[in-house]
């Protein structure tokens, strides 16, 4: 049987979870499976790393750190506005994705809002996956010649 080495083209699923077992991600869900090209870098490294060495058919996990997912919280992405600083049309709920909020730099980000009180609304632009490692799941499904 082959096993999965540094350059060979692959085909792959997943799924991600947090500690707790929530699964919050699956590529099982995918019509087609992700196919890559092991070392090119086109991948999480820890993924990249779990899939060298398996086998077809093989399953097997994978902790990522938050700096190689969706990075480390940081309170700095966090403020507190008036709301009447948000966009004309949008009244604010907790857990409510705003798109397109403009920075001091001229570019554009999304936040969320953590929190309302009065007129004062928190809008948090970290992701909201931010801080936490993610547990992989993978199935290495073929080996391409």
């Amino acid at each position: 049987m082959n096993i999965a080495k540094l350059n060979d083209t692959v085909s792959f699923q997943y799924k991600c979870s947090f500690e707790d077992d929530v699964f919050f991600n699956s590529a099982y869900d995918r019509d087609e499976p992700y196919k890559i090209t092991l070392g090119e870098g086109k991948m999480i490294p820890e993924v990249e790393k779990c899939l060298i060495g398996m086998k077809e058919a093989e399953v097997k996990s994978v902790v990522v750190p938050p700096e190689h997912a969706y990075g480390f919280y940081s309170e700095d992405k966090v403020v507190v506005v008036d709301k009447s600083e948000l966009p004309h049309d949008v009244e604010p709920i907790v857990g409510m994705m705003i798109q397109g909020i403009p920075t001091e730099g001229g570019s554009t980000i999304n936040v969320y809002v953590r929190k309302v009180e009065g007129d004062k609304v928190t809008l948090d632009g970290n992701h909201r996956l931010a801080g936490k490692p993610i547990n992989f799941e993978i199935k290495l499904l073929m080996i391409h010649e």
